[in-house]
């Protein structure tokens, strides 16, 4: 009787351990360029999601994140959201409209003041994922101490998997709204670190072999390079990790569960 009840004991408490060890995964966020984790950058920007300086045409923006930036992450991670900060001299009135936007992640080679400002296709890498369609809603910027919170964000409806030991970020935003806001400015940087970016307009009723967006009711093509500058928006990233604990876990319980069956057998 005694040998039972053991036995019984052993099996809850293994079962109670294997729910606290097993694998799961924890949310963090790593701001880019770090120097910016705490500190305003030193420009301010509309772009992407405002229009451009040069036109009110639909434009097609890329931003390039060196994977240095993601600092000890070796491992994948899962890019869930990506987010950015309104400038301290943001006094937007009312919220930021954004009409409507195609966000595309991919892991490319090209990296920070390397981006192809001819050939836009070119930087993107081998595995180009469309994680946002639609429009956006952004609230009245909180009037904070410089800098301001990371309070502009894209939910992802489809989580990117990056691997920074296969290469670079690039972030791919296609801006197809007819409206767009000029006095919503975000934080920017501009200078030689782990971002960059190329913008370009887009010509309506135009063609271009491999162009992946077709508009509702054209076919859009770059057109002239805006820029290609050392400059970037500040971005903070929210993503996930498996636990480092979870192999070891697993491991820890096989042990446990071999213990116990030599006990039962004794």
């Amino acid at each position: 009787m005694f040998h039972i009840l053991q036995l019984h004991s052993r099996l809850f408490l293994l079962s109670v351990f294997a729910m606290v060890v097993a694998p799961g995964a924890f949310a963090d966020t790593v701001v880019i360029p770090n120097a910016q984790t705490s500190v305003e950058g030193g420009e301010s920007n509309t772009l992407p999601f405002g229009r451009t300086l040069f036109s009110n045409d639909p434009y097609r923006y890329q931003q390039v994140y060196n994977a240095s930036g993601f600092g000890e992450q070796a491992a994948p991670i899962t890019i869930d959201e990506i987010r950015f900060r309104p400038d301290s001299n943001n006094f937007f009135a009312t919220t930021m409209t954004v009409g409507s936007i195609e966000v595309r992640l991919s892991t490319t080679q090209a990296a920070a003041d390397g981006l192809d400002n001819d050939i836009f296709d070119n930087n993107i890498g081998s595995n180009p994922t469309l994680v946002y369609s639609g429009g956006l809603v952004w609230p009245i910027p909180t009037v904070t101490a410089a800098p301001r919170p990371f309070e502009l964000a894209i939910p992802l409806a489809t989580s990117f998997e990056y691997d920074p030991s296969g290469g670079n970020l690039l972030l791919e935003i296609y801006n197809l709204s007819v409206n767009f806001p000029l006095d919503y400015i975000l934080d920017t940087e501009n200078t030689i670190d782990e971002v960059s970016r190329a913008i370009d307009n887009i010509v309506p009723g135009t063609c271009q072999v491999n162009m992946p967006r077709t508009c509702e009711t054209c076919t859009c093509e770059i057109a002239t390079t805006l820029q290609n500058q050392s400059r970037g928006l500040v971005t903070q990233f929210v993503y996930t990790v498996p636990e480092s604990s979870a192999v070891a876990s697993g491991v820890g319980a096989l042990v446990a569960l071999a213990a116990l069956r030599r006990t039962r057998t004794a």
